[in-house]
């Protein structure tokens, strides 16, 4: 077992420090534009679409930000009508259709729950290539216009920002020391990405949804579960897993869309705020909470004495294992990534999507995808 105090150090290799991620503060120059900006454009109201309830995200960023921070940036004219996936029972794919066809107004949803219509919404986090927050916000912003034209084209949406989850993991019943203990394990994931992955590494991939994880897991349907580190908690899944493994293999990033109704009824003054107060919600909000949350995710579950959050925003101390990943582990995922799932994905996206991801994503990351 590892020692609780080295999780983000060993086992996710986080990019920014808990301290520094404690210690942040609001830009005031990004908040006085917003309000500037606000002062002079009209009243508008939004219907939004959030991620299911049982994801951390929901909890500590689609209420705060939707329910009131809008309200301060817009000067009061902003009003938004906030749901959840979860509450209107709807799935990934009928998601952003709902959004396509103007039943919302803005989305903010996980790009892969999408990528059975637009396969570019995987390509954002293909599993295992990005080991660190900082790798995976670097794989963002190569790959921000190629996922913009592709859901222009297909759906007409506009897309006004991404930003990473919390570190994807294993949350498993039976102990993992490491990759070799995956061998035959019956694994849930909800990305053809990480399923490739799985497969590489012998595990078996059972592609769920995140709602279906704990019941699954409860029947012995699944052994692990591939999930955020904090929405694990949050959605109760050390009540029917045992052991953590640390190894970080995506980030699920978010994507935020706004119907082309919409777009096209916003004057550009309101579209400007839209733009600028999206910024503020990625990297005021989301990207420093996610380093944080990505940490004590880990330690809240395996019931370290620096948990921050019990008791808060649906977090529960609890007392899991915790195994400690190894660099053979992550050379062994590397080597995966490359026989595996970059080879996949590039003859399911084919020649032209797999050379616009290369060269972005590819460049920035010094990998080459080859079918």
């Amino acid at each position: 077992m590892m020692r609780m105090n080295s999780v983000c150090a060993i086992a996710l290799g986080c990019a920014l420090s808990l301290g520094a991620v404690a210690a942040r503060a609001e830009d005031s120059a990004r908040v006085t534009e917003l309000k500037k900006i606000a002062s002079e454009m009209k009243p508008f109201s939004l219907r939004v679409l959030g991620l299911p309830s049982g994801t951390s995200e929901w909890s500590f960023l689609d209420k705060p930000f939707w329910n009131d921070k809008v309200k301060e940036l817009g000067g009061g004219k902003v009003t938004a009508q906030l749901s959840s996936m979860s509450e209107l029972n709807l799935q990934g794919g009928d998601a952003f259709k709902a959004t396509a066809q103007g039943m919302f107004d803005v989305a903010d949803l996980v790009a892969n729950y999408g990528a059975g219509e637009v396969m570019q919404l995987d390509a954002l986090d293909l599993a295992g290539v990005a080991g660190t927050y900082e790798e995976q916000r670097k794989m963002l912003d190569a790959y921000m216009p190629v996922l913009a034209d592709a859901l222009k084209d297909r759906f007409g949406i506009v897309l006004l920002g991404a930003t990473p989850s919390t570190a994807q993991t294993f949350f498993c019943k039976p102990e993992i020391r490491n990759l070799a203990d995956l061998k035959g394990k019956k694994v849930r994931t909800s990305s053809a990405s990480v399923a490739d992955m799985l497969s590489g590494l012998g595990a078996v991939p059972v592609t769920i949804a995140f709602a279906e994880a704990i019941p699954a897991m409860q029947r012995g349907v699944v052994d692990c579960i591939v999930t955020g580190t904090m929405s694990a908690n949050t959605a109760k899944v050390p009540e029917v897993a045992d052991h953590i493994y640390p190894l970080t293999v995506g980030w699920a990033p978010r994507v935020r869309m706004v119907s082309k109704q919409l777009w096209n009824k916003l004057d550009p003054t309101q579209r400007k705020w839209m733009e600028k107060v999206t910024e503020y919600y990625v990297h005021e909000m989301s990207d420093p909470l996610e380093v944080l949350n990505t940490e004590q995710g880990i330690l809240c579950s395996a019931g370290a004495d620096t948990c921050k959050y019990d008791g808060q925003f649906g977090v529960k101390k609890a007392k899991m294992g915790l195994s400690k990943v190894s660099d053979d582990d992550r050379t062994a995922l590397r080597g995966v990534v490359e026989a595996k799932v970059l080879p996949a994905f590039a003859k399911a996206c084919g020649d032209k999507c797999a050379a616009r991801w290369q060269d972005t994503v590819g460049k920035a990351m010094n990998l080459k995808m080859v079918k």
